[in-house]
């Protein structure tokens, strides 16, 4: 396939390409991890995945005001979607009792 024709071999890596990989491949993944599940454990899932789906809207937003990015029409839809869907977990957790974490 296409994707495949201009892939180097990996024979050509030299041995500091091979320690960067594997660098970002075993400390970086595994550190964001290892962070992600103390996270879920101290703040919860539910708080964990609300503050994954603000990522994004964060992300959206700095790249309209920092790269000057034209948001496109799935960021239009995305987003309100994602605001809905933190909304509705909030008025979820409230009616059943939950206590919420944040302020």
């Amino acid at each position: 396939g296409f994707i495949l024709h201009d892939l180097p071999r990996v024979s050509s890596l030299h041995l500091i390409d091979s320690i960067h990989i594997l660098y970002l491949g075993i400390l970086c993944t595994s550190s964001a991890f290892i962070l992600y599940l103390i996270a879920v454990r101290d703040v919860g899932a539910v708080n964990t995945a609300v503050f994954m789906l603000l990522q994004i809207i964060v992300s959206i937003g700095f790249s309209f005001v920092l790269l000057k990015e034209i948001p496109d029409r799935y960021m239009a839809i995305g987003a309100p979607l994602i605001f809905i869907a933190i909304y509705l977990t909030r008025e979820v957790r409230e009616k059943k009792g939950f206590e919420s974490s944040s302020p």
